[in-house]
């Protein structure tokens, strides 16, 4: 929904899931996790808890238990219960893989990840 120029999600009651107060909003993770922009930075956003992950990037998302982000056009991920960085921004893409995995792209070379931030290859 749009309101004053920002965006937010109402339930279809009219009930807040997240407020009118972003720039850009999509969907992003099942139906309760969403990614939101203020000035061209993304961060995220859940029902019920408000931001979860700061509007701090060029890019973000969510998968699981991870939180994806991009900064300086490359890509790192981060654990989001506690936002702990879990790589460093050095992948050039990176996509979701037989739901339990991760690839990151660096280069000519991928890196794969399970969803317990454990290198497989």
């Amino acid at each position: 929904m749009k309101k004053d120029g920002k965006w937010g999600v109402i339930t279809p009651n009219g009930g807040i899931v997240i407020p009118c107060e972003y720039d850009e909003l999509r969907l992003d993770s099942g139906k309760y996790e969403y990614a939101v922009a203020n000035d061209g930075k993304w961060g995220m956003a859940r029902k019920g808890k408000g931001i979860t992950f700061p509007l701090e990037y060029e890019d973000a998302g969510h998968c699981d238990r991870y939180y994806v982000a991009k900064k300086d056009g490359l890509w790192a991920f981060f654990f989001d219960e506690t936002g702990e960085q879990l790589s460093k921004f050095e992948y050039e893409s990176y996509e979701r893989r037989s739901g339990t995995l991760f690839m990151y792209k660096k280069g000519r070379k991928y890196r794969i990840y399970d969803l317990k931030a454990r290198k497989i290859k």
